[in-house]
Order: structure tokens, then sequence, then C-alpha cells
């Protein structure tokens, strides 16, 4: 075939924006991002790159999760155990209770010698000569002395509080560090499957 014309003037319409540059990132300030038609259905989606680099955001994204669930385990269990160490998990009536037995049982001055501070050996000989014509026996004595030890602990030890506590404060920031980490990935798939 040839051509009409020696000279064909072709004109270029450089006023108006080329369509591929709506996709470049504009320096500054800019509008909202427009979506990308060649992804999500309407073109060739995404390439093997995208996708292999989509896949191992996801991937990561759930091995945090993952991570997360373990760490809200752990703090659950160390907060149980500070609420054990801290709060009796007993009622003040069945207190009331063990004392009024205590008291009815071995004498009226049972108690007061179970609350001195001398040693065990010392408290069950004090409580036996209460009452000389009874002979209750030394395992009634250790089982007496058991449940006292139970009703009445002793304070948590403040050490052992204060370090529970601060690795709860650790475990949080680890999650809050964490939950970051999982919308920046999020992100990062978002932006990829669409932009």
């Amino acid at each position: 075939m040839k051509a009409r014309f020696v000279f064909e003037e072709v004109r270029f319409n450089f006023d108006k924006q080329p369509p591929y540059k709506r996709y470049q990132v504009k320096p500054g300030l800019s509008g909202p991002r427009t979506r990308n038609p060649k992804k999500n259905g309407y073109g060739g989606g995404l390439t093997p790159q995208e996708i292999e680099i989509r896949d191992r955001y996801e991937q990561k994204v759930r091995a945090i999760k993952d991570d997360i669930d373990s760490l809200e385990e752990e703090k659950t269990d160390l907060e149980n155990e500070l609420r054990n160490l801290q709060e009796p998990s007993f009622d003040l009536s069945e207190v009331e209770e063990f004392d009024a037995e205590v008291m009815q049982k071995y004498g009226f001055n049972a108690l007061d010698i179970l609350n001195s501070g001398i040693p065990d050996e010392e408290k069950i000989s004090a409580i036996d000569r209460l009452n000389p014509e009874k002979d209750f026996g030394k395992r009634e004595f250790e089982n007496l002395l058991h449940n006292y030890n139970y009703y009445h602990p002793e304070e948590p030890d403040s050490e052992l509080v204060e370090k529970i506590e601060k690795r709860i404060r650790a475990i949080e920031n680890i999650i809050k560090e964490r939950d970051g980490m999982i919308d920046r990935l999020e992100n990062k798939i978002y932006n990829l499957e669409n932009y």
C-alpha cells in the first residue's frame, strides 16, 4: 500500500495528562489514590512476583497472630496467678466458721496461740496443754496447722508480685507492637492488591 501523501503531520496532544501518568506518584500532597483498573478483575490481576510478595506478607501476618495468641494466654495465666496471690480463694464467712470451730474444739485461747508468731512445734504443744484431759494426737494438730495456714495465708512476696506485674506490662507492650506490625503488613497487602 502506498502512502497518499508524501508528508503527513503527526500531532500529539500534550495538553491533557497521558493515561499512564494517573498511576505515577506525584511529589507533595496529593488527593485520594485512584485504583489501578488492571488489578482485581479488570485485567491480568497480580503478577507472579506480586502474588509471591502478598503470600509472604500473609504468612508473616498469620505467624504474628499466632504469637499474639500465645502472649495473650501467658498474660491471662500471669493475671490469674497474681489474683490468686493477692485475693483469697475463700469467703470471709468460711474463715469465721473455721475460727469458731478451733475455739470450740481446742479451747478459747487456741486461736490466740495460732495467731502468735511462735514456731509450729511450740504452737502444737501449747494447744495440747490447753486441754490436757483430751488427747488429739499429733496428726490432728498437723491438720489444724495446715488448715490454719490455708485460711490465714501470709502476705504475698512483694518481689514476686512486682515481677509478675512487670512481665504483664512487658507482654502488653509486645502485643501493641505486634498489632502495629499486623496493621502495616495488611496495609501493604491492600496496596499491593489495589494500586
